[in-house]
């Protein structure tokens, strides 16, 4: 999940260049107090119009949703869902593990107007039946029981600025302005981000042949988020807190040792930002502090420059597993 805010530099769809600035007339009445730190509602005389054009106001909406303007906050994101695979074209969904996790993140506003993200992120792969976190996966497609490898990500860090720039599949570059694909009906605002990418795989086949899927690892995500107009114009809410969804397409976890074999997985989830850390499942708390206790809090300002993907960890802390006999 993390990761979509931290790849915020690769292109959208092509949809995202589509705004809708067709708003219905708002309707007054009922509304918050005057200067929330947290959205939830603002008088009209309390909003600044967002120009949906204006890559400058989709960045400083933009991280209302993701995260805080204050930069001195961590803001968690839970998530808890499903892991579904499938093998060929033609087959069905099979439903293989349960998911679930937390997403740690600051962004601090720099003098330009842009923003420093710092990130961490955890995650359990649960049985799919009793929902515990299991340490070992009895794989249904070669049924060799597998050591799990739980999803500990970070330092994850960019700076997101109102222009993004991507690499294009020449390996030439090019660049956009930071303006999503905004949807807005009366005082509703929806978004959605999505990243599609086919790059190197940091578990080369030649080194890792039973964990790598190949030279190349495909990444497919989508988060879609809703949340208030009026919150995003009052200029004294910092933070909004939105509905959202998220899913994955990826090719085969290393651990899962499926090698090349063909098939992906997908993933859905649902997410919901924090206020706290306390406000994480005590379950899920628990376990990250025995295990990843350093991912608790978002990593520090000296850690920029950083990007350490669950794939890079992986190749650090594991070792190639020994062929089938």
């Amino acid at each position: 999940m993390t990761l979509l805010s931290a790849r915020l530099t690769s292109p959208f769809t092509d949809s995202s260049t589509r705004v809708s600035t067709n708003r219905r007339q708002l309707l007054t009445g009922a509304a918050a107090t005057a200067g929330l730190a947290v959205g939830g509602g603002a008088l009209a005389g309390e909003r600044e119009p967002i120009d949906f054009q204006s890559p400058a106001d989709n960045l400083r909406a933009w991280m209302k949703i993701y995260s805080d303007l204050d930069g001195n906050v961590d803001i968690y994101s839970w998530f808890s869902g499903h892991i579904f695979a499938s093998v060929n074209p033609v087959s069905a969904m099979l439903p293989l593990l349960g998911f679930e996790g937390f997403a740690v993140n600051r962004c601090v506003p720099q003098g330009d107007g842009s923003f420093r993200v710092f990130i961490n992120e955890v995650a359990f792969y649960k049985d799919i039946q009793t929902d515990r976190i299991i340490d070992s996966w009895l794989n249904p497609f070669t049924n060799e029981r597998v050591e799990v490898f739980q999803l500990h990500a970070g330092p994850l860090t960019n700076q997101l600025t109102t222009v993004r720039k991507f690499e294009l599949p020449d390996g030439s570059f090019a660049e956009r302005p930071f303006v999503l694909p905004w949807l807005i009906s009366g005082d509703d605002a929806f978004v959605s981000i999505e990243f599609n990418d086919v790059r190197d795989n940091p578990i080369q086949p030649d080194e890792w042949p039973r964990e790598s899927v190949g030279e190349k690892i495909r990444v497919s995500e989508s988060m879609q988020f809703m949340t208030k107009l009026s919150d995003l114009e009052n200029p004294a809410v910092q933070r909004v807190n939105p509905t959202m969804g998220w899913t994955l397409l990826r090719s085969w976890l290393p651990w899962m040792l499926m090698g090349r074999a063909p098939g992906h997985l997908f993933y859905r989830n649902v997410v919901q930002k924090l206020s706290s850390m306390n406000e994480l499942p005590r379950r899920l708390l628990d376990e990250t502090e025995r295990r990843f206790p350093e991912y608790l809090t978002s990593p520090p300002d000296e850690s920029f420059g950083s990007f350490q993907t669950s794939y890079k960890i992986f190749k650090a802390e594991r070792e190639p597993a020994p062929p089938l006999p």
